[in-house]
């Protein structure tokens, strides 16, 4: 805090000493380490999870044209390896499907 004070040369602006209300203690050491190692462990977490959601991914690529619906999942169930469930009154009831897809 900065206040005005009336010294031999005029008025001059002096400051305070910090006000102990508005100042923040310091972290301890121990506080400022285990801050970074959790900063740290984020980030090695997320740069694992990139690395891996990359090396599981998939190419798939499916051309159909008023295809079934369960032809479509039997198509993507030979390309991946994924196997879908389904109802097989919804699936009976659903109109055919036209699907572009191409993954790089």
């Amino acid at each position: 805090m900065a206040s005005l004070a009336l010294s031999r040369k005029g008025l001059a602006l002096t400051r305070r000493s910090a006000d102990p209300i508005h100042r923040k203690p310091p972290l301890p050491i121990f506080r400022q380490i285990l801050l970074a190692m959790k900063l740290t462990a984020i980030l090695l977490f997320c740069f694992v999870m990139q690395v891996s959601s990359k090396g599981f991914s998939q190419k798939v690529n499916l051309n159909v044209r008023n295809a079934p619906l369960a032809a479509v999942f039997e198509e993507i169930r030979k390309q991946t390896g994924f196997s879908f469930m389904w109802d097989e009154k919804t699936i009976r009831i659903s109109k055919p499907v036209t699907i572009r897809i191409r993954s790089n």
